[in-house]
């Protein structure tokens, strides 16, 4: 009988800060901001995406490595899936802003734009963000 009467309060405040924690997540298509650090790394492109030593061009992709773990709401199109926790988001912005965060590299920063779901093999991950917009 004990235990019910922890059990259920509890049971309570679980549910009521998950419906919370959902709310909290941000969007696709709207303007966010997110802070991490900057990084990149290498892929192997083409023309078969396999091995850049066996001849295959290498790709870059920049990054964000985030201070904070975001959450994403799953949005209109059936591509915009939600993502209940990334600490990673793939940046697409004009190298200007790329520049700029390729100085600061090291140090937190901060980008500004709007989350889209990755539609292609070079999308390294499930949401990027478009910045300089």
């Amino acid at each position: 009988m004990l235990i019910r009467h922890l059990f259920l309060p509890l049971l309570t405040v679980i549910i009521l800060h998950g419906s919370a924690w959902a709310s909290d997540c941000v969007k696709y298509g709207v303007q966010v901001e997110i802070s991490g650090f900057y990084g990149e790394v290498v892929f192997p492109g083409p023309p078969n995406y396999e091995n850049v030593r066996a001849g295959d061009a290498s790709e870059t992709a920049s990054f964000l490595f985030l201070e904070n773990a975001i959450c994403i709401s799953a949005g209109g199109d059936e591509m915009e899936l939600a993502i209940a926790s990334t600490r990673v988001i793939q940046l697409s912005c004009p190298s200007y802003i790329i520049g700029l965060l390729r100085d600061a590299a090291g140090k937190l920063s901060k980008v500004r734009g709007s989350l889209f779901a990755a539609h292609t093999a070079h999308h390294r991950t499930s949401a990027l963000i478009a910045c300089g917009d």
